[in-house]
């Protein structure tokens, strides 16, 4: 009992100390919320972030496979579907990504209010609106091989590529179909489904393509088959789990052809800002594959390893990206400022961002530094073994020795994308990826990409007198200094849009829209509700008609339809309401006829570009038959690896 004192005052200067450390741990990060919250909110954002990295890991480590598996024939093929690959992703993965953002945006502002039955009508306008863009976008890709030519490309890869293109186009409409869905159940914070589908995919993409290259040896032109047979098992993987599963019952009101052509305009409005929002940072990777493609095969080949590898790295910035938008998204469709405050502090403890904006927007200091220390990983991980990454690439020492070198600069780039991504995922959550669009615009065409060129084309071969190191620093990194300019110049920017947001003005848009959506039930209520009001007013209204009428009349008869027609007009209540439903009905037809119109012209299009690729002259769209007789070494290629000319 003598001790009880002791330990009485012992256990009390733990619970003070422990109560300091929290407190403590409150006030470096500045949270004005409870730790259980914090946890919480951490718990929320990583359970949507992992997934989230892991199915566009997967989703893109499809084209690396091909990359790799064909690496291995000789420096062409291994051009060829390097080159293929960046215009796949220029032309569909990327303009994908980033137009489903528009969808993003609506399914968790709708899954944040009360009204979740909506997601299940922007659902339905999302397929049928990605599908004209696929069909829009598929009139390039079936006529790439005079863009390519035209752009100087070498000729003989021009031909094979569009080939390799042409074989993948089935599987690209299967992935946009895949975004949607992935898109409809992340906002609903299921994650796993799309992560174990694109996992099955990408297993299955590597079996077949080994089968198909190195057992069966059908050329390397059969990753691209294969390569869109995984693109397909990917989306019936997650189509098979909704159907099964019935996770859209609380969402799915039916379909209604109606609804599904109402409204598009608030879809395109968020949807082309984010293509620009997601897709130019992409883009830029690929114009560095296109611009080296211009220089030498050798530069081709480097360059595209270190895209590819960079886009590896881009994962982490896109994995903060969704699971913000998500989260804020939410938050938004419920009005909830604090929750939306919380989100924004606990990202910036992942992006480890103690600079002077975050400062001044929520009294941020030091913070735990999370994400950075992935990204010291994948530094760490990829100049360790940066020789044996590029040797899984190609077998040619010249590409591997240049690849290298370029790797040991691009290693670090994820510590500059990450800050961006917060901000990018913050803005598409608040519905304004118009304002991100214009800031990529700027950093990109306006600073990033004209200081790669310079840097490439001006000051390596146009300019004497330069130090021999600087001509190769241009030629190697040229295009990575434009972009890492433009990076910091984009998060600085949209950081201080964040900063100004009117919070008011965006709940206040956010209920607009989702206002907008219309239920059958809710439409079918607003008519049986005018209907009765109508009814009301028409029965009143027709007795005094018919007293007036028969007052100026010396006996009783039916009036004439011009009488009845004159008695209407002189009658505001009931010719106004008889106005307001056959406006009604005719906005409806206006309507109805103009998407019909519109996808009529898509589908035109979509067949011309066919009868285009199938009926064109050979001189047409092969015009690098004139010069087989000055080009051995491309008469060469096709002899020994394309089929015959005369079958084509």
């Amino acid at each position: 009992m003598d001790n009880f004192p002791t330990v009485l005052s012992n256990s009390k200067e733990k619970s003070r100390t422990k109560l300091k450390l929290m407190k403590m741990f409150q006030s470096v990060c500045c949270l004005n919320f409870s730790l259980k919250d914090f946890k919480q909110e951490i718990f929320s954002l990583m359970s949507i972030f992992i997934p989230s990295v892991l199915t566009t890991f997967f989703r893109m480590l499809n084209p690396v496979i091909s990359l790799i598996m064909c690496g291995h024939f000789s420096k062409y093929e291994f051009d060829v579907v390097s080159l293929a690959n960046s215009i796949i992703n220029i032309f569909g993965y990327s303009i994908d990504l980033g137009f489903s953002t528009s969808f993003n945006t609506l399914f968790a502002q709708i899954f944040g209010s009360e009204q979740k039955k909506k997601m299940g009508i922007i659902l339905q306008r999302a397929v049928i609106v990605m599908t004209l863009i696929y069909m829009f976008l598929a009139c390039f890709h079936l006529n790439m091989e005079p863009i390519l030519i035209s752009l100087k490309q070498d000729i003989g890869i021009a031909y094979l590529t569009a080939k390799y293109i042409i074989l993948y186009l089935p599987g690209l409409f299967f992935d946009f179909q895949f975004m949607i869905i992935s898109r409809y159940l992340q906002n609903q914070n299921i994650v796993y489904p799309m992560t174990i589908s694109s996992f099955i995919g990408t297993v299955f993409n590597l079996i077949l393509q080994y089968l198909a290259i190195h057992v069966y040896q059908f050329g390397f032109q059969s990753a691209a088959v294969c390569q869109a047979i995984s693109s397909f098992v990917m989306f019936a993987c997650e189509l098979g789990y909704i159907l099964i599963s019935k996770v859209y019952m609380d969402t799915w009101n039916g379909f209604s052809l109606l609804n599904s052509f109402r409204d598009w305009k608030v879809i395109f409005l968020l949807g082309l800002p984010g293509i620009f929002l997601v897709g130019l940072e992409e883009w830029g990777f690929e114009t560095g594959t296109v611009v080296a493609g211009t220089l030498s095969i050798i530069q081709l080949g480097a360059q595209s390893i270190a895209f590819q590898i960079s886009t590896i790295s881009f994962l982490i910035s896109l994995g903060i990206y969704l699971a913000t938008s998500t989260r804020i998204g939410q938050y938004v469709g419920s009005k909830d400022l604090r929750s939306i405050k919380r989100v924004i502090k606990v990202d910036s403890l992942f992006g480890g961002m103690n600079i002077w904006l975050l400062n001044f927007m929520i009294n941020m200091k030091p913070p735990i530094i999370i994400l950075v220390l992935i990204c010291c990983v994948f530094c760490t991980v990829t100049l360790s073994f940066r020789q044996k990454i590029c040797e899984l690439f190609s077998n040619d020492p010249e590409i591997q020795e240049e690849s290298t070198k370029l790797l040991i600069y691009i290693s670090f780039y994820p510590f500059l994308d990450v800050f961006g991504a917060i901000f990018s995922g913050i803005l598409c959550g608040c519905a304004r990826q118009s304002v991100g669009a214009y800031a990529m615009i700027i950093c990109y065409y306006v600073i990033g990409f004209p200081i790669g060129f310079i840097l490439v084309y001006v000051f390596q071969t146009g300019i004497k007198g330069l130090i021999n190191s600087f001509k190769a620093f241009c030629l190697f990194l040229g295009m990575w200094v434009g972009i890492m300019v433009a990076l910091f110049v984009k998060a600085l920017s949209t950081g201080l849009f964040v900063y100004y947001t009117n919070w008011d003005y965006v709940f206040n848009q956010s209920e607009s829209n989702i206002e907008k959506i219309q239920l059958d039930e809710t439409i079918s209520d607003d008519i049986n509700s005018d209907n009765s009001k109508n009814l009301s007013t028409t029965l009143d209204t027709v007795e005094r008609l018919l007293k007036r009428f028969w007052k100026n009349k010396s006996f009783i008869k039916i009036p004439s339809e011009s009488e009845t027609e004159n008695l209407i007009n002189d009658e505001p209540e009931l010719n106004a309401s008889r106005k307001i439903t056959i406006y009604q009905t005719q906005v409806n037809k206006n309507m109805l006829i103009k998407k019909f119109l519109f996808i009529l012209l898509v589908i035109t299009m979509f067949l011309f570009a066919i009868i285009i690729r199938v009926y064109s002259t050979m001189l047409w769209h092969f015009p690098c038959v004139i010069v087989l007789n000055e080009t051995e070494r491309f008469y060469q290629l096709i002899s020994a690896r394309v089929c015959n000319i005369s079958s084509y």
